[in-house]
């Protein structure tokens, strides 16, 4: 395995380089252990350490649009960044929040497809580029890897959470306190019991976005929530004195 090689090497870059200052190895950046590329033995994640590239993105910047050629998968290090698909009416949807720690772009390469979102970056953030090629060639070094994508196929809720986020046919209130519960899991990054409190990761835009309602609606729900003493907001910070009675609000 000593002559396996990084695309990179003799290839080029597969995304644009601001040449920020890479960790030293993956292993030492502060969201490895929530990867896929924490499986990886010292073969393919030597591949890795040459062929990530980092960028740093700015609010409003894209990783990728709709309808763009797959060329790699994009591992957010520090961040968010938002997944919006446009329909054959032009209708924008907003369908998922991606944190540091999670990997896009994975589903369209596995299929062979273009992308079939635009990823918005919401806030700034740092992200590693890995090429077609290379995620060819590691996962070629450590089947481990292959497996690891798998998992993350199966575990994955796909259009699930949109199809409750956005149901129609479901009050505001039970969307927005799904949101809420989605959102607590990735923010605290630990069980979620009894009282919980964190910050907010999106405005009311977005969050309006994602349930499929406007502004209006989200603040008078918002309300309704604390009228009911189910959530508290103070700005962007979220407090739920009991989140079993939340979690009975979505059933």
């Amino acid at each position: 395995m000593n002559e396996i090689k990084s695309a990179n090497e003799t290839k080029g870059a597969g995304a644009r380089n601001h040449g920020n200052a890479l960790p030293s190895s993956c292993a030492s950046c502060v969201v490895w252990e929530k990867t896929e590329w924490a499986c990886l033995n010292k073969a393919a994640d030597d591949v890795l350490k040459s062929a990530r590239r980092l960028t740093a993105y700015q609010v409003g910047e894209t990783l990728f649009h709709q309808h763009d050629p797959s060329h790699g998968v994009y591992c957010l290090m520090e961040g968010l960044v938002i997944l919006k698909q446009l329909d054959t009416f032009g209708n924008e949807t907003a369908f998922r929040l991606l944190f540091p720690g999670q990997t896009c772009g994975w589903r369209s390469l596995f299929a062979g497809q273009s992308h079939m979102a635009t990823a918005v970056v919401l806030e700034t953030s740092k992200v590693c580029f890995i090429s077609t090629a290379d995620l060819e060639i590691m996962m070629g070094a450590d089947s481990a890897l292959s497996r690891e994508f798998l998992k993350t196929l199966a575990t994955d809720p796909g259009p699930a959470d949109a199809i409750l986020l956005r149901n129609a046919f479901l009050p505001a209130r039970i969307r927005l306190a799904h949101l809420l519960l989605i959102l607590a899991g990735h923010c605290l990054n630990k069980p979620i019991e009894n009282e919980v409190r964190y910050r907010l990761p999106v405005k009311r835009k977005h969050i309006a976005a994602l349930i499929g309602t406007s502004v209006e609606t989200v603040s008078r729900t918002i309300r309704e929530l604390e009228d009911d003493s189910l959530a508290y907001f103070d700005q962007r910070n979220v407090l739920i004195p009991d989140i079993g009675k939340l979690q009975q609000e979505v059933g």
